[in-house]
């Protein structure tokens, strides 16, 4: 299991330094818990509970309160189709482009796409803008604007269009999709 834990402390003091200050006291921390794992449950049977004793073992330590929300449903684990994965790849070979990083590589973060995949025959496709960049940054927010972004969206829906192109055209390989497809759970 590969496990992601962000988090964000809402109303603190910030220094020159970006360093933090100080926590008033009805600070807040929000937290985000991302799961990559074979076992759609570990979520929320493994990574949830111990992320908040962690927060309640803290309270404890530092005499603070702690209040646990959950955001339901949770987003779970995106699991693949592997023929459609096939699929996807075959298209963006047809189109000059390689899936890369390749989506082994990538912990694509918290989606709702997770819970899609659970129950039908899900795709989550990447495509890499440039090399190295980092999504959810400055740079990116540049890049995406510019001509890099502007391939990528229209080699994305190239690379769909010809995926579900083979679906319509090949005869029984709805079929092998289906058949790739183990359900999950539903939250």
């Amino acid at each position: 299991m590969l496990a992601r834990v962000a988090g964000d402390v809402q109303g603190v003091g910030v220094g020159e330094n970006l360093g933090v200050v100080g926590v008033p006291d009805d600070g807040e921390l929000v937290g985000v818990l991302s799961v990559r794992s074979e076992d759609p449950r570990a979520l929320l049977e493994d990574l949830r509970p111990r992320v908040e004793n962690c927060a309640r073992g803290a309270a404890l330590a530092t005499g603070a309160d702690v209040e646990i929300r959950h955001n339901d449903p949770a987003y779970l684990s995106i699991r693949p189709n592997p023929v459609l994965e096939r699929l996807v790849d075959d298209a963006y070979r047809a189109i000059g482009r390689e899936t890369e990083p390749h989506r082994e590589e990538v912990f694509p973060g918290s989606t709702d796409m997770g819970n899609v995949s659970q129950v039908v025959p899900s795709i989550h496709p990447n495509i890499e803008i440039v090399p190295g960049l980092t999504m959810h940054s400055r740079r990116a927010t540049e890049i995406v604007g510019g001509e890099h972004g502007d391939r990528a969206v229209l080699d994305g829906a190239l690379m769909l269009a010809i995926t579900a192109a083979a679906l319509f055209r090949t005869p029984g390989l709805v079929d092998e999709v289906k058949a790739g497809f183990v359900e999950g759970i539903r939250v």
